[in-house]
């Protein structure tokens, strides 16, 4: 037989029996290294794992039996949680406990959610590859079957590494530099949709922002500044052409900076919120960089309006924690409710999508956040009581104070709070409290 690795592309088939007794032999193996409650893999693990491999056998061998494939590129297991869930019997979130720990115990290798369109799983090779077969028609009729695993095995123990090949350049995290954990990233411009521009591309050159270098993208920047000056001095010509122009006076220079400084904090709150929201709500996934740049477009114009709020650079760093605030609402409601999920980037951030984009979890989190005061200002309510029923019976550590002593501090904790809502309500409550104990 012809020398084959886990590259050869091959007819193949999978037999149940061998690639189950695999299993079996996997999954005793693991119980014998981790016996712990905890740990190991009990009978209903097995039974999902079981079912997994037979599903997935199905769906191989239909698509073996069209095309060739290599074991290492094997297609995945496509499937949907509820659907799995109805086979078993089980509830999905069942199935999603016992998907962590077969990926725990290294059966499961990888997940990939692709929302309305199901999961990828792909399963261990180890196992898989034990039931491979290939397949050969014979001259005479009928077909042979030749195990492919042991062969492979074999050719293993043959091939020796000789050199280490660096990869680092050729994939996507070429950007990684010597320093440890530092991720160097190329700086991208994002600018808001206007008359003259759209913030993908500069038009006097029609080359793409992220390919600009430093200098080429300051003289980008310069350009439109001065087109967007250019502009608005046509709207006054001057009445002698032929004169130079005069500098601009010393206040508008100062202002020109200042816009140029806040149009860089604001690039800076979208970018970090885009990062935030990408490690968040899609750990798994890679994007280009026009993806990106549109979705950056996107964010500037949906989630903060464009900056065109009067805003200080403080109210806006408070707008920006209450958006990734909200981001946190998303990822926490996710977790809880794994069979949900969010539109892809591009539409969830998109400015146009009222029926479920990013722009419907503002109403959530005044919700929340307004419960959260309520009960705040319960709690307090609650204390500020018990502190003048211990006052009026002499004990507690405030009963060496006055009556006006006592409201007076509870007023300076007022004050602290700066919530009118509260104030009234202890207002109301006190005044009560002295009519029933005058």
């Amino acid at each position: 037989m012809t020398e084959l690795n886990e590259n050869t592309e091959l007819p193949l088939t999978f037999n149940f029996s061998k690639t189950f007794e695999a299993l079996k032999t996997f999954i005793d193996g693991y119980n014998k290294e981790h016996p712990g409650l905890k740990e190991k893999i009990n009978a209903s693990h097995r039974a999902t794992a079981e079912l997994i491999i037979r599903l997935y056998l199905k769906q191989l061998n239909k698509l073996t039996a069209i095309t060739e494939y290599s074991l290492v590129n094997m297609p995945s297991f496509r499937t949907y949680m509820s659907s799995l869930a109805a086979c078993k019997g089980c509830t999905v979130r069942t199935l999603y406990n016992h998907k962590e720990r077969l990926i725990k115990a290294g059966f499961i290798k990888e997940i990939k959610r692709h929302a309305g369109d199901g999961i990828e799983v792909w399963v261990n090779p180890e196992v898989m590859w034990k039931g491979a077969y290939k397949v050969q028609k014979l001259e005479e009729g009928g077909t042979s079957l030749t195990p492919v695993y042991n062969h492979i095995e074999a050719n293993r123990k043959k091939i020796q590494g000789l050199v280490h090949e660096l990869q680092e350049h050729n994939n996507i995290n070429s950007n990684v530099y010597s320093e440890k954990g530092v991720r160097h990233e190329p700086d991208k411009c994002v600018l808001p949709h206007g008359e003259d521009e759209t913030g993908a591309f500069d038009k006097s050159t029609r080359k793409n922002a992220a390919d600009l270098n430093e200098r080429e993208a300051k003289e980008a920047l310069a350009t439109v500044l001065n087109a967007h000056i250019l502009k608005k001095d046509e709207t006054n010509p001057s009445p002698e052409p032929e004169k130079m122009p005069q500098p601009h006076p010393k206040q508008e220079k100062q202002e020109q900076q200042a816009g140029g400084a806040a149009r860089i904090f604001h690039i800076k709150l979208v970018r970090n919120f885009w990062q935030y929201a990408k490690n968040a709500l899609y750990p798994d996934k890679t994007f280009k960089d026009y993806e990106e740049k549109s979705i950056l477009n996107s964010i500037w114009t949906s989630v903060y309006r464009g900056f065109k709020a009067d805003y200080t650079e403080r109210q806006w760093e408070n707008y920006h924690e209450s958006c990734l605030t909200r981001i946190r609402m998303v990822c926490d409601y996710l977790k809880r409710s794994p069979d949900r999920w969010i539109a892809p980037a591009d539409l969830y951030f998109c400015p146009y999508n009222v029926k479920n984009g990013f722009k419907k979890t503002w109403k959530w989190y005044l919700k929340q956040e307004t419960l959260k005061l309520q009960v705040r200002n319960e709690i307090e309510l609650q204390k500020m009581k018990r502190q003048l029923e211990d006052h009026q019976r002499g004990k507690g550590r405030h009963k060496h104070l006055s009556r006006y002593e006592l409201f007076n501090k509870h007023r300076k904790h007022l004050e602290r709070l700066n919530d009118d809502m509260i104030t009234r309500a202890y207002l109301s409550a006190y005044n009560k409290y002295i009519i029933a104990h005058a």
